[in-house]
């Protein structure tokens, strides 16, 4: 009888970043390593997103932030992954910026279900420059 594992190691950025985000719904494991770069942006490094399931059905993510007065906005494109099963895809990396003082950012991953599709949030990683 054989036993298989899946390992997912996550590389560590070249460069001092304040935090990782990652989550993931039953299908789908995305991640990204964010570094604040002041009061109001950050750049996004070692991003990547696994279709983990082998049901045919696509995954996606995206970044949101948070500003100060509490509104939420989608900072980042949509990230999708749709090579299938097991397939772990990578993008480059970036940065962005709001024009209100940022106060934290959220990962969104999905995966893309018949009907509603199934998503999942990561914890809040706070700015520290606010």
């Amino acid at each position: 009888m054989f036993a298989a594992f899946a390992l997912i190691v996550i590389a560590e950025p070249s460069h001092a970043s304040d935090g990782h985000v990652g989550a993931g719904p039953a299908g789908a494991l995305g991640g990204m390593y964010v570094d604040f770069t002041g009061t109001y942006s950050a750049n996004l490094s070692n991003i990547s997103l696994q279709d983990s399931k082998c049901d045919s059905h696509p995954v996606y993510m995206s970044l949101w932030a948070t500003d100060t007065r509490g509104f939420h906005r989608e900072v980042t494109d949509l990230y999708t992954n749709n090579w299938g099963c097991g397939s772990i895809r990578s993008f480059p990396n970036t940065s962005f910026g709001i024009t209100q003082p940022l106060a934290n950012v959220r990962l969104m991953v999905c995966v893309q279900d018949w009907g509603l599709d199934t998503c999942r949030t990561s914890a809040r990683l706070d700015n520290p420059y606010t």
